[in-house]
């Protein structure tokens, strides 16, 4: 894991194993944790993996849905290999993702990223301005730049930066396959040449590059390794008790594609044999209606019929096979959620009693920022009496850091959070920079999120982190 600033020098420096020319022993080739994705079994070929939903501009409560098993995916991956071998984009290239929304595509190419050893890196398609795109592509030293038909100031890259590739979305499905068109046993040759020339990225190389958006000043990237990606996936498996592979796992995905909650949860996916990937183009509040056919596993016409037929004291229909459900949301899409609940006909396709029940099932996945009261109160009055699982982490690393036990009895949560909220610290002991300065002041309550991973994790809250102050690194008991 490694921070830069602007420079391409800082970027040199995490060291890739194929640019420095250095042997990483017996450290395995990070394309094999990606098997389920890049070379499906004959079993898991017909699996469905990817749920795309979009929602076309001037088509109001309009849905478009694309659905791919494991093997359509592997062959946009091999025709993506293919396109970017084709350009000379390689080991350790950098391709900047300049597209307005979650796209299918991004994945594809993340995928694909495995098997080339390039490093995708983000732009932040809600905030960014040129200024912004145009220093992530310098700081980055990009190769590419992929872009949709939607994207900002393409003019003004070009002439800024002639020597870079511009790499429509559209020209992946359109390029052909790797070899003779049969996507998988051509990505398997491949695969295997490229392994035997040493060209394929292990545990400690760069998985991808994320970018802040630079509201507060110049945007800061993280470079993020396939091991950090790795340590996350079994995280996440122990956290929510996924660890058994039969256990089918959907995660819904809707915050873009350039935050490190979606990239983590959707790399997961990537990795994980069994799971069903949902990715929603952006927020919009068909979003609740997706996520009640994520939850039913029934299509948004059946979960629009449901919203209709069934009453109250009708049980909610089981899916068509045992499923966790994992909802990575923050605190905003429930304030979404409340006031579609409130405004008579403003929720579309489904009912909000629907919504309500169907996230009951769901793993409400809450974080990073503090979840308070207020927040807990309205998840339950909207989520028919259901708890968050709150988590913490950073985009430093890779999302999980700690979280609330998904075994952990309701109430023994409940008298957590309140514990957290009802706190009260003094100035002197959590926020001055000398023991003497604002003694004895009250500050406010904190917020409870939970307990770190062993052995992934490791956490303590400590009083202070300046090391001028007298409680530097004083370990909080409570």
């Amino acid at each position: 894991m490694s921070g830069f600033g602007c420079c391409d020098e800082s970027l040199k420096e995490t060291g890739n194993s194929c640019e420095n020319g250095e042997e990483k022993g017996e450290e395995s080739w990070a394309y094999l944790d990606y098997l389920p994705v890049l070379l499906p079994n004959s079993y898991e070929q017909d699996e469905e993996f990817l749920q795309y939903y979009s929602f076309p501009s001037g088509a109001e409560k309009r849905v478009m849905q694309v659905s791919l098993t494991r093997a359509q995916f592997a062959l946009l991956v091999s025709r993506a290999v293919a396109l970017m071998h084709e350009l000379g984009i390689g080991f350790g290239d950098k391709v900047l993702m300049h597209v307005s929304a979650n796209r299918v595509e991004d994945l594809v190419l993340r995928a694909a990223a495995v098997v080339l050893g390039f490093v995708p890196v983000t732009v932040n398609w809600q905030a960014d301005g040129a200024e912004q795109v145009h220093y992530k592509l310098q700081a980055a030293g990009a190769r590419v730049v992929v872009y949709d038909y939607q994207s900002q100031g393409l003019g003004d890259l070009r002439n800024a930066f002639p020597s870079v590739l511009f790499v429509h979305v559209n020209d992946i499905s359109a390029h052909s396959s790797l070899g003779d068109g049969e996507g998988d046993k051509d990505l398997a040759a491949f695969i295997s040449q490229r392994e035997r020339q040493n060209l394929l990225p292990r545990q400690s190389d760069i998985r991808c590059i994320i970018f802040t958006s630079g509201t507060t000043g110049t945007p800061k990237g993280v470079a993020l390794s396939y091991s950090n990606y790795s340590t996350n996936r079994l995280t996440f498996e122990s956290f929510l008790g996924l660890s058994l592979p039969a256990k089918r796992f959907v995660a819904v995905a809707v915050n873009p594609l350039h935050h490190t909650n979606s990239t983590s949860v959707t790399d997961w996916a990537l990795r994980r044999p069994h799971s069903l990937l949902v990715l929603i183009e952006r927020y919009t509040s068909q979003y609740w209606a997706c996520v009640c056919a994520s939850v039913l596993s029934r299509s948004l016409a059946e979960v629009a019929a449901l919203s209709t037929t069934l009453s109250p004291e009708d049980a909610l229909p089981l899916p068509q096979e045992d499923r966790t459900v994992v909802l990575p949301l923050v605190s905003r899409h429930i304030d979404f959620l409340d006031s579609l609940s409130q405004s008579p006909g403003a929720m579309p396709i489904v009912s909000p009693s629907l919504v309500s029940r169907c996230l009951s099932r769901a793993v409400l996945l809450l974080g990073s920022a503090p979840v308070g009261p207020s927040t807990v109160q309205r998840i339950q009055r909207l989520c028919d009496g259901a708890l968050p699982t709150v988590r913490f982490g950073s985009t430093e690393t890779t999302l999980q850091v700690c979280g609330i036990p998904i075994g952990m009895e309701r109430e023994s949560v409940l008298t957590a959070f309140k514990r957290g909220w009802s706190h009260r610290g003094t100035h002197s002991e959590e926020n001055s920079t000398s023991p003497s300065e604002g003694e004895g002041e009250d500050v406010s309550g904190g917020y409870y999120i939970g307990q770190d991973h062993f052995p992934f994790t490791e956490v303590k809250v400590v009083r202070s982190v300046d090391r001028e102050n007298s409680l530097y690194m004083h370990v909080c008991i409570y």
